[in-house]
């Protein structure tokens, strides 16, 4: 599926120029199938107008439409297949790149075979909140500070801070993938399963707090306060 996503203030309808030229889009793309020839690939193009508390009589209004792309024959089979992989592994590969793994993301991306011997080194994590525990490879960002804010001596965590009496300083983001689906595209990365298969569902974290942020691919970013790195693991 192609989609075309837009979110403005301004009127916004099936009949201005803008949806138009987002409906030209879709006719400069083309998927071609093993013998070169065009297939039929469905879309969606979705204009939304916002509204705010600045201007409460406007009403937020969404068009959808759902153009295809030029073809005979409606994509499917191992085409089909084939477009999936690509994205997926394009997809998985920018979240890769966000964890320090470029290696990893490479092979993703590029349905290149990482050698046994190029190990991958990562942090596992674990999420603070639920009875459950849900486990995570990342890391975290920090702004304005080259010192560490997470030490782990003797199997013992350290949270730490330059200055621990004053308040408002940032305490850093996390960035993580979650545990069963990084381990799945390790094994992808080294020839032992192929991308779609077996591809993990993950039911993401709700309702606990607007700073966090957990997506179905097993994405997350939230406060580094959330997150507790458990082992050093290598894959």
């Amino acid at each position: 599926m192609l989609a075309e996503a837009k979110g403005r203030y301004t009127s916004v309808g099936f009949h201005t120029e803008e949806f138009e030229r987002w409906r030209k889009q879709f006719t400069r793309v083309r998927v071609l199938d093993a013998r070169g020839e065009a297939v039929r690939v469905k879309g969606h193009v979705v204009a939304t107008r916002f509204a705010t508390e600045s201007r409460p009589k406007v009403q937020t209004k969404l068009f959808a439409e759902d153009p295809s792309t030029e073809g005979r024959e409606p994509i499917s089979g191992e085409t089909a297949r084939s477009l999936s992989e690509q994205i997926i592994g394009s997809h998985y590969g920018n979240a890769l790149k966000k964890i320090d793994q470029p290696h990893l993301a490479l092979a993703i991306q590029r349905s290149r075979r990482l050698e046994w011997q190029s190990r991958i080194p990562v942090t596992v994590w674990k999420f603070a909140f639920e009875e459950r525990q849900r486990y995570f490879v990342g890391g975290y960002y920090a702004k304005d500070t080259n010192e560490p804010l997470v030490d782990i001596k003797s199997g013992q965590i350290t949270h730490r801070s330059r200055d621990p009496l004053r308040l408002g300083v940032h305490s850093g983001t996390f960035v993580g993938v979650e545990l069963s689906v990084f381990e799945h595209l390790a094994k992808v990365a080294r020839g032992d399963r192929r991308l779609l298969d077996d591809l993990p569902e993950v039911e993401p974290v709700r309702e606990l707090y607007s700073g966090l942020s957990m997506l179905r691919d097993g994405s997350v970013i939230g406060p580094l306060s959330m997150f507790i790195p458990v082992s050093l693991e290598s894959y």
